[in-house]
């Protein structure tokens, strides 16, 4: 009987000793997995502007024959973005232009902008990609854009990170 209490005794004072140790070397082996080997396999769609343009979400495809990217905006600003194209730079595979004006060519404000690009080089699906996007727009503060100067001219730029998806054909909002 005194037998057991004394091996309850030197369990509890082992814990009490070493607990806390036990506790952090667990939670920094959660954060590591959280951190460094989650990402890779569930990396989040990440599209972020420092001001101006807000981002709401972004598609990147690839097929046998090209990588496609197609972005959808919203103008922030409290006056027309006009004849917005689009660039993305890839941190690994290069630049990529906008295949052509992204739609509406007149975004009023708080009004939605899409945008699509295609490269001519193929991207493994699962794979990540990460780059800046630079959107190229002709700003109209009267708010008119008939009477908007192409001297007004304003680059937004934005970073992104997105996980490649298998695309058959076009890429297209689910």
């Amino acid at each position: 009987m005194i037998r057991m209490r004394f091996l309850g005794q030197s369990a509890v004072d082992f814990f009490t000793t070493y607990g806390w140790a036990i506790v952090i070397i667990a939670m920094v082996m959660g954060f590591m997995y959280y951190f460094v080997a989650l990402p890779s396999a569930v990396a989040p769609e990440q599209c972020i502007f420092n001001y101006f343009v807000t981002c709401k979400a972004l598609l990147v495809g690839s097929n046998s024959t090209s990588t496609q990217f197609s972005i959808l905006l919203v103008n922030a600003q409290t006056f027309p973005l006009i004849g917005a194209n689009v660039v993305f730079k890839t941190d690994t595979l290069g630049t990529v232009l906008g295949n052509k004006p992204c739609i509406p060519v007149n975004a009023f404000a708080g009004n939605s902008i899409l945008c699509n690009a295609t490269a001519t080089f193929v991207t493994p699906p699962g794979s990540t990609i990460n780059g800046r996007i630079e959107l190229n727009v002709t700003a109209c503060p009267s708010g008119n854009p008939n009477n908007c100067q192409p001297a007004q001219k304003v680059t937004y730029v934005g970073n992104f990170s997105a996980k490649v998806q298998p695309v058959t054909g076009s890429l297209s909002w689910p």
